[in-house]
């Protein structure tokens, strides 16, 4: 695999999983700034990156997530499965999220 073919793939599966974190931080009523306190992130632009898809989340924090919302797994965060959204909502959130 070409590695542009490599960042590419990875760009997207950034953007996908930023999409569900950003729908679920949503869907659960929060904004990113009481996100960032709840779980001590250093600073806002962290969680920006990650909900925008510049950057994969770190492990802690998505593991952390998952401990405190049943009902949510690494699974469904990283790779969009099961195509359900874990959280109560409109369908529309749950076609988006599992792009």
């Amino acid at each position: 695999m070409k590695a542009t073919d490599r960042r590419m793939r990875d760009q997207v599966r950034r953007e996908k999983i930023g999409l569900r974190l950003k729908l679920l931080r949503e869907a659960l009523g929060y904004r990113q700034g009481e996100w960032v306190k709840r779980y001590k992130l250093r600073h806002a632009s962290t969680l920006a990156n990650w909900e925008s898809g510049l950057r994969f989340p770190d492990l802690e924090f998505l593991i952390a997530l998952c401990e405190d919302h049943p009902g949510i797994t690494l699974d469904w965060l990283l790779r969009g499965k099961p195509r359900k959204f874990p959280v109560s909502g409109p369908a529309e959130r749950s076609r988006v999220a599992d792009g």
